[in-house]
């Protein structure tokens, strides 16, 4: 009885947590259906996941990546708004949120891009 129990919680979990993400997939398939032979968002989150247990980066690489690629990131994002009075409400914003960081030896920025496309 207890393993029939936790087999169909875990069931109702699974399903459950596919109901959830349902909408969130949808609105992230930029490349048509999976069952066309398009992306298969599950199948890409299952590899990043794999990739990165398999992965040990210290603090000193993730500072590295984040130099490389936060320019060219931000670059092809249409750049920073160029808006300085909005530029200093997300700074403004930011600060309690840097302060309680636990990583504070991090050089942290947060900016606002450029862009038109709906982000939440």
């Amino acid at each position: 009885m207890t393993s029939y129990y936790r087999l169909s919680r875990r069931a109702f979990l699974a399903g459950a947590t596919t109901l959830a993400a349902t909408p969130a997939a949808a609105q992230f398939n930029p490349f048509g259906s999976s069952r066309s032979g398009g992306f298969d968002l599950g199948r890409v989150l299952s590899g990043a996941q794999n990739l990165f247990e398999g992965m040990s980066l210290g603090e000193a690489d993730e500072i590295r990546m984040g130099e490389a690629f936060y320019g060219p990131f931000i670059d092809r994002s249409g750049g920073p708004y160029r808006n300085r009075a909005a530029q200093a409400a997300i700074q403004q914003f930011a600060a309690p949120i840097i302060r309680t960081s636990k990583r504070p030896s991090l050089s942290w920025e947060f900016v606002l891009l450029e862009d038109d496309t709906v982000n939440a």
